[in-house]
């Protein structure tokens, strides 16, 4: 059975979730030295629906020194662009079943990126695209973004409040909604934060306006509190940041997300 990486902040248990982080926080403390090997001959086909550099970036560069290759072929002009039985246009789209199988057959797993625009702007359809790529691929689907989920983010930002803080369960997060400019950021990014904070145990509140509850929440089990109520600040903050902004003390994590377009942490002595 192929293992794919569409929603693991959803669907894998808290405790293999948890395991998950700590091989990761494990193999980070080894790369790039003893782990230039670990992808020798692996190649990965990337397919980028939306713009990207820090995903981008990362992926090619860490595939690179782990020995592996990645192949980046442009969904829009590059190839015929893959499309769902329903969406396909004669010359213009490929259907997805095909071309995971094609993919499939010549490499070791398929990345792909998609949100918004390419999507058509309806929730949930991006997510609908990277599913049928995962029934026809015999190879790992990998989700570096879609409109509903953003794993790899996810873990990143667990790990980083892991290596910060130390032990995660007990520890308060909260999610808060923030002004922003653009209307055109998915809520990919702080949903699956939700999502893996309470996989981790940490104590979560997700603060946003009436009518605007992320619908990762009502899945989130019992470690999440939403209110409808923005007003949610953190006094002496240790570590800061912005997805919008960062601020954590001791015990205490507050993430103000969509207020702007970069994910940055750092630390605050």
């Amino acid at each position: 059975m192929t293992c794919h990486w569409l929603a693991p902040d959803m669907t894998m248990r808290a405790a293999d979730y948890c395991a998950l982080l700590e091989a990761a926080l494990s193999f980070k403390r080894r790369y790039p030295i003893h782990t230039e090997a670990v992808l020798h001959g692996r190649t990965i086909y990337f397919l980028f629906h939306n713009a990207s550099l820090r995903t981008r970036s990362s992926f090619q560069t860490g595939l690179s020194r782990m020995g592996g290759h990645a192949v980046v072929l442009d969904p829009r002009h590059g190839i015929y662009t893959p499309a769902l039985p329903d969406a396909e246009i004669p010359y213009a789209t490929e259907r997805i079943a095909d071309v995971a199988r094609v993919l499939s057959s010549y490499g070791d797993a398929i990345a792909i990126r998609m949100y918004g625009e390419p999507a058509g702007w309806v929730y949930g359809a991006a997510h609908r695209h990277l599913e049928a790529f995962a029934q026809w691929s015999d190879v790992p689907l990998i989700n570096m973004e879609c409109d509903r989920f953003h794993p790899c983010q996810a873990l990143a930002d667990v790990m980083t409040m892991r290596e910060a803080l130390g032990e995660l369960p007990g520890r308060r997060l909260c999610i808060s909604w923030a002004y922003s400019g653009s209307w055109h950021k998915p809520v990919a990014v702080p949903q699956s934060l939700l999502l893996a904070a309470v996989k981790t145990g940490m104590d979560v509140t997700l603060a946003h306006p009436p009518r605007f509850r992320a619908r990762s929440s009502r899945n989130a089990g019992g470690g999440a509190d939403c209110r409808a109520d923005r007003r949610i600040r953190s006094r002496h903050a240790r570590i800061a940041g912005r997805r919008g902004r960062c601020a954590c003390r001791l015990r205490e994590v507050v993430v103000q997300s969509c207020a702007s377009p970069e994910a940055t942490w750092g630390i605050r002595r």
